[in-house]
Protein backbone atom coordinates (compact mmCIF):
# COMPACT_ATOMS: atom_id res chain seq x y z
CA UNK A 1 0.00 0.00 0.00
CA UNK A 2 2.88 2.43 0.04
CA UNK A 3 4.08 2.10 -3.32
CA UNK A 4 0.47 3.10 -4.51
CA UNK A 5 0.65 6.33 -3.62
CA UNK A 6 4.34 7.08 -5.07
CA UNK A 7 3.18 4.78 -7.88
CA UNK A 8 0.40 7.22 -8.67
CA UNK A 9 3.04 10.40 -7.84
CA UNK A 10 5.28 9.13 -10.49
CA UNK A 11 2.69 8.32 -13.12
CA UNK A 12 1.84 12.19 -12.53
CA UNK A 13 5.13 13.21 -12.41
CA UNK A 14 5.71 11.31 -15.70
CA UNK A 15 2.46 13.23 -17.47
CA UNK A 16 3.47 16.37 -16.27
CA UNK A 17 6.97 16.07 -17.97
CA UNK A 18 4.98 14.61 -20.57
CA UNK A 19 2.50 17.72 -20.95
CA UNK A 20 5.76 20.17 -20.28
CA UNK A 21 7.73 18.38 -23.22
CA UNK A 22 4.86 18.82 -25.38
CA UNK A 23 4.34 22.56 -24.78
CA UNK A 24 8.16 22.72 -25.01
CA UNK A 25 8.28 21.38 -28.29
CA UNK A 26 4.65 23.65 -29.30
CA UNK A 27 6.98 26.73 -28.26
CA UNK A 28 9.93 25.65 -30.17
CA UNK A 29 7.89 25.29 -33.04
CA UNK A 30 6.07 28.08 -32.74
CA UNK A 31 9.81 30.38 -32.18
CA UNK A 32 10.94 28.82 -35.36
CA UNK A 33 7.93 29.83 -37.11
CA UNK A 34 8.23 33.53 -35.92
CA UNK A 35 12.03 33.23 -36.99
CA UNK A 36 11.64 32.77 -40.03
CA UNK A 37 8.86 34.79 -40.37
CA UNK A 38 11.55 37.62 -38.88
CA UNK A 39 13.85 36.17 -41.75
CA UNK A 40 11.51 37.17 -44.15
CA UNK A 41 9.98 40.62 -42.71
CA UNK A 42 13.79 41.70 -42.27
CA UNK A 43 14.45 40.84 -45.50
CA UNK A 44 11.18 43.09 -46.62
CA UNK A 45 12.34 45.48 -44.54
CA UNK A 46 16.26 45.63 -46.57
CA UNK A 47 14.55 46.01 -49.90
CA UNK A 48 12.12 48.88 -48.68
CA UNK A 49 15.37 50.71 -47.67
CA UNK A 50 17.13 50.15 -50.69
CA UNK A 51 14.62 50.96 -52.94
CA UNK A 52 13.97 54.31 -50.90
CA UNK A 53 17.56 55.38 -51.38
CA UNK A 54 17.11 54.75 -55.27
CA UNK A 55 14.32 56.77 -54.74
CA UNK A 56 16.20 59.23 -53.20
CA UNK A 57 19.10 59.09 -55.72
CA UNK A 58 16.26 59.12 -58.55
CA UNK A 59 14.98 62.01 -57.20
CA UNK A 60 17.73 63.78 -56.38
CA UNK A 61 18.59 63.08 -60.33
CA UNK A 62 15.36 64.51 -61.05
CA UNK A 63 15.61 67.90 -59.72
CA UNK A 64 19.14 68.28 -61.69
CA UNK A 65 17.37 67.51 -64.49
CA UNK A 66 14.38 70.16 -64.28
CA UNK A 67 17.13 72.82 -63.24
CA UNK A 68 19.39 71.33 -66.56
CA UNK A 69 16.01 71.88 -68.37
CA UNK A 70 15.23 75.62 -66.69
CA UNK A 71 18.64 76.87 -67.68
CA UNK A 72 17.98 75.18 -71.06
CA UNK A 73 14.85 76.47 -71.84
CA UNK A 74 16.47 80.10 -70.53
CA UNK A 75 19.02 79.85 -73.10
CA UNK A 76 16.61 78.86 -75.82
CA UNK A 77 14.48 81.80 -75.02
CA UNK A 78 17.49 84.15 -74.82
CA UNK A 79 18.79 82.94 -78.33
CA UNK A 80 15.08 83.20 -79.84
CA UNK A 81 14.96 86.89 -78.19
CA UNK A 82 18.10 87.26 -79.68
CA UNK A 83 17.26 85.87 -83.46
CA UNK A 84 14.12 87.98 -83.63
CA UNK A 85 16.46 91.13 -82.82
CA UNK A 86 18.70 90.16 -85.86
CA UNK A 87 15.88 89.26 -87.85
CA UNK A 88 14.28 92.67 -87.32
CA UNK A 89 17.42 94.68 -87.58
CA UNK A 90 18.24 92.31 -91.15
CA UNK A 91 14.82 93.57 -92.05
CA UNK A 92 15.33 96.91 -91.40
CA UNK A 93 18.73 97.14 -92.94
CA UNK A 94 17.46 95.24 -96.23
CA UNK A 95 14.27 97.87 -96.29
CA UNK A 96 16.83 101.03 -96.01
CA UNK A 97 19.30 99.30 -98.79
CA UNK A 98 15.78 98.96 -100.71
CA UNK A 99 15.15 102.61 -100.35
CA UNK A 100 18.74 103.51 -101.26
CA UNK A 101 18.92 101.96 -104.26
CA UNK A 102 15.24 102.87 -105.31
CA UNK A 103 16.32 106.75 -104.54
CA UNK A 104 19.45 106.06 -107.30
Amino acid sequence: EKLHPAEEEIKALRLEKFSIETEVNATNMELSALLREFDDLQEEYEDLVSQKDLNAESEIQLEELKKEHTATTAQLNATSGELASLKSQSKFDMEMKEKEWQEE
